[in-house]
């Protein structure tokens, strides 16, 4: 179990939507409450949701769990990215100090056996501290992450300690000026943590967030608007999508800049994140499966037969074999891996 060595807590966030999952969720974590795993369980809303749902109060007061309701905010911002921190902000004040917390949502199961892992993982503590010092305590658990695209990550779940997961919190409003950077409401959590001290990730939002998704070129707003309710073009809109999505990712592994920022991506989600969704344990509407990639090669999984989602282009990598294989220098030579390995030279020395 992580150092504290008390049981985690569990906070919830945002709407209900699926009612019977989230009782669900509830009754599984009563019963690791009962082993010890569990602690608090708190789920941070607004204050018009629960009567949306007749009977949930009453089994929520049955079920111990904190209620925090809130005044919902008034812009919710780009991809509701508002509400998702004052939910969180709201939860996270309810936790106890110095605890380890699982955020998650009522509409997300996660199986017990792995948020039993979670509680007990060896694998939180920071081995490979950052050249300019570490910003979290612990490392943080996320599902997957986008190996092009610097911090986007899933955040529909996460775990770490408290205090490392206040970090996640902002409310910095110069970011909606990149709302057309794909992945960009993930990007803001999880990268807003190092700006101050790694700046550097601010040039990837600023002249290198182009690594080929398509869904914001001019080109792709004509398709869509051609596409929309003919099912029959759906299929040349994915193609296309593909094709400019690694067209342009092709010349972009090229170029000096973006792998220097790339390697600073890997060496800080090596250093300060935990990657796990092997085991597939996430129950979230269609939700991905794992999906194994070449972990000796970048080339190899910068192509569009490694892509997890076709609408868009995304590569997931749901475990962190490739990072360690990056940090230990056991990928194949390569001319790009060799830049690679200078780009992680540099960083290092900073």
């Amino acid at each position: 179990m992580p150092k504290s060595n008390k049981p985690i807590d569990v906070v919830f966030c945002g709407a209900i939507r699926l009612p019977d999952r989230f009782k669900e969720s509830i009754k599984s974590l009563l019963k690791l409450k009962k082993e010890g795993i569990v602690g608090q369980i708190i789920f941070s809303t607004w204050d018009y949701e629960i009567k949306n749902y007749p009977g949930m109060r009453d089994f929520l007061k049955n079920s111990k769990v904190i209620l925090v309701e809130g005044k919902e905010p008034e812009n919710p911002g780009l991809g509701y990215i508002w509400n998702q921190m004052k939910s969180l902000d709201s939860g996270l004040k309810r936790a106890r100090s110095n605890s380890f917390v699982l955020k998650t949502r009522p509409d997300v199961f996660i199986r017990p056996s792995f948020i039993k892992k979670l509680a007990t993982s060896k694998d939180l503590s920071i081995t490979s501290p950052l050249p300019k010092g570490n910003v979290f305590k612990y490392k943080v658990w996320v599902p997957w992450y986008e190996p092009t695209t610097p911090f986007y990550m899933e955040d529909i779940c996460f775990f770490g300690h408290r205090d490392d997961l206040k970090l996640l919190v902002n409310y910095e409003q110069s970011y909606d000026k990149y709302e057309n950077v794909a992945g960009v409401v993930h990007i803001r959590r999880f990268m807003h943590p190092f700006i101050k001290k790694y700046p550097m990730l601010q040039d990837f939002l600023v002249s290198n967030n182009n690594v080929g998704f398509p869904s914001h070129t001019l080109i792709n707003r004509a398709i869509a608007r051609i596409c929309k309710g003919r099912p029959s073009l759906e299929s040349l809109r994915t193609k296309y999508r593909l094709h400019h999505r690694f067209n342009v990712l092709n010349k972009k592994i090229h170029d000096e800049e973006y792998l220097k920022i790339l390697a600073a991506y890997y060496a800080i989600i090596h250093s300060h994140f935990y990657i796990d969704n092997k085991e597939s344990p996430i129950e979230f509407r269609d939700y991905l499966s794992y999906r194994p990639l070449d972990n000796t090669s970048l080339e190899s999984n910068f192509t569009k037969d490694k892509v997890t989602m076709p609408a868009m282009g995304q590569i997931y990598v749901f475990d962190d074999i490739l990072l360690k294989n990056i940090m230990k220098r056991k990928l194949k030579d390569t001319p790009l891996s060799q830049k690679l390995y200078s780009a992680l030279d540099s960083f290092n020395k900073k």
